[in-house]
């Protein structure tokens, strides 16, 4: 559904400047941040948006946003070579989408290597990858070290193999439920 453009409504606008008031030229959040179009909602819940490190922000319980949405993200571009050259299984060589700010992004952002990410809302587990330069929808796995950041179902004190468990069976959906997908814009 399309909704029509209110901002050039001439009625409306007639209406606003009858009541005394300057017409609306943008919609921002409290923060000064623009809040997000139906349109950017609707490629952040597709494809994703790629973003400056600076646009993502680290919530308070550990968990990521970008302006006024609960974030996942990950790597669009993505090899399936391993190391040594070598082509390897793709599970193993893709790279693992990030729901909390662990180690493993702190030390991407602190080497300069975060411009690479995107952010997302999908729930399915399937992302928007450039594998070998073509276009594909894939799904990827939980970053091991999210989920340690967050204790997600007691993944700290997990052993080896319910640790791996817990990756495989982690779900987009249940962590959207538990966190919530909208966040207050003055929130840090």
């Amino acid at each position: 559904m399309i909704l029509p453009d209110f901002l050039a409504d001439p009625a409306l606008n007639a209406l606003r400047q009858q009541m005394g008031e300057a017409p609306v030229v943008a919609f921002r959040l409290s923060s000064g941040r623009p809040a997000l179009s139906v349109r950017d909602l609707a490629v952040l819940s597709g494809e994703g948006i790629e973003v400056s490190p600076e646009a993502v922000r680290l919530l308070d319980d550990g968990t990521l946003a970008y302006r006024d949405r609960r974030v996942v993200l990950y790597i669009r571009e993505a090899s399936l070579r391993g190391g040594d050259g070598r082509w390897e299984p793709e599970e193993r060589s893709l790279p693992r989408f990030h729901v909390a700010s662990c180690r493993t992004l702190e030390a991407m952002w602190l080497s300069g290597r975060a411009h690479r990410y995107v952010v997302s809302t999908r729930e399915d587990g399937l992302f928007d990858l450039k594998i070998q330069g073509s276009a594909s929808f894939r799904a990827l796995r939980v970053c091991k070290n999210c989920l340690e950041t967050l204790d997600w179902q007691g993944f700290q004190s997990a052993d080896p193999a319910e640790r791996e468990a817990g990756v495989r069976a982690f779900v987009l959906r249940d962590f959207f439920d538990r966190y919530g997908r909208q966040v207050s814009p003055g929130s840090g």
